[in-house]
């Protein structure tokens, strides 16, 4: 599993992306405690923390800045 983080313009860590083995990437708060969403590569979507659908590809930081 690999890890990215996501700054702001001051460099201040805002998310994480964790990339699991599986292809699946998964968004985090800045402390890494709180799933805020999953992309999922066989079906080309992402939904959020409940489940719910975002879009179609990649929309994971879209989510950030959102709390459920």
């Amino acid at each position: 599993m690999s890890v990215e983080y996501i700054k702001d313009e001051n460099y201040q860590i805002v998310g994480v992306v964790y990339n699991l083995p599986d292809g699946v990437r998964q968004i985090r708060n800045a402390n890494g405690t709180q799933i805020l969403g999953t992309y999922y590569p066989g079906t080309n979507r992402t939904v959020d923390s409940r489940g719910q659908p975002i879009g179609s590809g990649d929309q994971l930081t879209r989510l950030l800045g959102r709390s459920h």
